[in-house]
């Protein structure tokens, strides 16, 4: 288990990228890890199990990227009081079987579930306002694999496996995002508000 806040952080922010107009640093909002697994028998000398589990996930702030305090509006004001933020994170669970089937026939299988998502993205870019971010979910997300081992002589060995790969992608407007409304650019520094141009 690990984590982390902004208080665990320093800024490199100084005069030199102040006179070049970064006016803001990126602080972490927060960092955070979770892991565990464990394992044995299930039969003695026959059938043996393992599963692992993780979550893990990351937040940072966005310099001078606020959110949009006219949202559905033809203007962005920026909310100085909430400030944009990227929101990453993934968790995993996974199992593991091994069957010894006979002396010298040995089969597993494996199954993992993940699910995790590039939430707010654009933002840490400087070009989108939260609300024309986009969330890239991936879920779900299933690999499963099984094997069959036979050493026929000391010489001579036989293995078979087998793997599928189940992976969807889903990217999705932002919460309170219509599908009727139009993005917005404000050319002067090309940045992006009301909902973003493309998502794909």
């Amino acid at each position: 288990m690990n984590g982390a806040t902004q208080d665990f952080q320093q800024s490199n922010l100084d005069d030199t990228l102040r006179a070049r107009g970064v006016t803001t640093s990126a602080p972490i909002k927060k960092v955070y890890g979770l892991e565990g697994g464990f394992g044995g028998p299930l039969k003695r000398d026959k059938l043996w199990f393992y599963t692992a589990h993780r979550l893990s996930g990351s937040q940072s702030y966005a310099p001078a990227n606020y959110y949009n305090k006219t949202h559905g509006t033809m203007f962005y004001t920026p909310d100085l009081d909430r400030q944009a933020f990227t929101d990453f994170y993934q968790e995993d669970h996974s199992v593991r079987l091994t069957w010894q089937a006979a002396a010298k026939h040995k089969l597993t299988f494996s199954s993992s579930y993940q699910h995790s998502c590039q939430c707010n993205f654009y933002v840490q870019y400087g070009t989108n306002a939260p609300d024309a971010a986009v969330d890239y979910t991936y879920w779900p997300m299933v690999l499963t694999q099984t094997t069959w081992s036979f050493p026929a002589t000391n010489r001579l060995l036989f293995e078979v496996g087998a793997s599928y790969l189940h992976n969807m992608t889903a990217p999705r407007q932002e919460t309170g995002v219509l599908p009727t409304d139009i993005s917005i650019t404000e050319l002067s520094r090309n940045y992006q508000y009301i909902t973003c141009l493309i998502v794909s």
